[in-house]
């Protein structure tokens, strides 16, 4: 499963939503691999910061892309 967490806004008010990304990271990176599913299908969770309506579009493109791949989640601030 991946976490996507996207902050709109300075960085200062999203310290929570940011950690929370790192708790989903390292769950992911520490969880055993599923030896059923490719590699190639593991979508890492992120967090990105959003400032503008191009870095708004890339990342719900990229996050929408991420979703046609099994077990996702995603949350938005």
């Amino acid at each position: 499963m991946s976490f996507h967490a996207v902050s709109f806004g300075p960085d200062g008010a999203s310290m929570y939503l940011r950690r929370m990304a790192q708790i989903a990271r390292d769950a992911q990176n520490n969880a055993p691999r599923d030896q059923l599913m490719p590699a190639a299908a593991t979508i890492l969770s992120s967090y990105t910061e959003v400032l503008d309506t191009v870095q708004l579009a890339q990342t719900s493109l990229g996050i929408a892309k991420s979703l046609r791949k099994p077990a996702r989640a995603a949350l938005m601030h």
